[in-house]
């Protein structure tokens, strides 16, 4: 397991084109809003103090999940990589258990989300530090790494679901692309989520990972949220995505946890109860 999670940790690293379409989706989500959002959202909340900087920490929540995602699922592509090269086979040369096989492929997907989700957190919070004074809590950065170790473990839990079903790599490439292009949009990342339509509106809200969009921006939003009054407070809250709105509620730090947690444990126990199945019929398929 560990062999094969550094083989696979490695590899990623290795290769700059992989990590540059990795990173795709969240650089289109940032250069997209640098160039064209940004004015348009600080214009709109012009009146609002420390309304720059509530958009900007608004765009980084969004910005790591869409991280998480594309990275964790670009690392994973090496799974598909070795069943359409018989790897697979010589893995079971060794003895290597199917468990063990899925969780080296698990770890090293979980170990790249993290990194590059750190990576992309310290390039963003630079970038917007030099336009304005952020207003980071004293422990925003305690709650942010776990929110990162959540959202990178629910991300790959995810990912490896995803590439169970994939067999060949025409339709990872399809797939890598379909969900970079979406990312962005699932996470509420181009436009509030106040202002989409109610059926958008719900299919963000039933989007697991959105959770950890809503989760980060609760750590980058608070302080700029803080000197608002209450009324004023609430409708940002509810119209950016701060929490999503369930009959009048928004959804709470427990909920946001909750739902990334048991998502992540659907999506692994569906993996781990097939994986034995998944590595024989890969086997077979390719010795026909």
């Amino acid at each position: 397991m560990k062999a094969i999670a550094k083989r696979n940790f490695i590899l990623y690293f290795k290769n700059p084109t992989n990590i540059l379409f990795s990173l795709m989706g969240s650089l289109i989500v940032f250069f997209l809003y640098i160039l064209f959002i940004r004015n348009n959202m600080i214009q709109q909340f012009n009146h609002i103090p420390n309304g720059p900087v509530i958009m900007d920490m608004w765009l980084t929540g969004a910005l790591l999940t869409v991280t998480a995602m594309t990275t964790a699922f670009s690392t994973l592509g090496q799974l598909i990589r070795d069943k359409t090269t018989n790897k697979f086979m010589d893995f079971k040369i060794t003895g290597t258990k199917a468990f063990d096989l899925i969780l080296g492929y698990f770890f090293s997907a979980f170990g790249v989300a993290f990194v590059m989700q750190i990576l992309v957190a310290i390039i963003s919070l630079s970038y917007f530090s030099m336009k304005e004074t952020l207003f980071l809590t004293s422990h925003w950065l305690v709650k942010t790494v776990v929110l990162m170790l959540l959202s990178s473990f629910a991300a790959t839990a995810m990912s490896l679901l995803l590439c169970s079903f994939i067999k060949s790599e025409a339709t990872l490439r399809t797939f890598s692309s379909i969900l970079g292009a979406l990312s962005g949009f699932i996470t509420s990342a181009y436009v509030p989520i106040g202002s989409l339509s109610g059926p958008a509106h719900t299919v963000i809200k039933l989007f697991p990972l959105s959770y950890a969009t809503s989760s980060f921006r609760k750590v980058f939003m608070e302080g700029g949220l803080a000197s608002l009054p209450s009324a004023e407070k609430n409708y940002l809250k509810n119209y950016l995505g701060y929490g999503y709105n369930w009959n009048g509620l928004i959804s709470s730090w427990k909920l946001d946890l909750a739902v990334l947690v048991v998502f992540s444990i659907v999506c692994l126990i569906v993996v781990f109860l097939f994986s034995k199945r998944l590595i024989e019929s890969t086997l077979s398929g390719r010795n026909q």
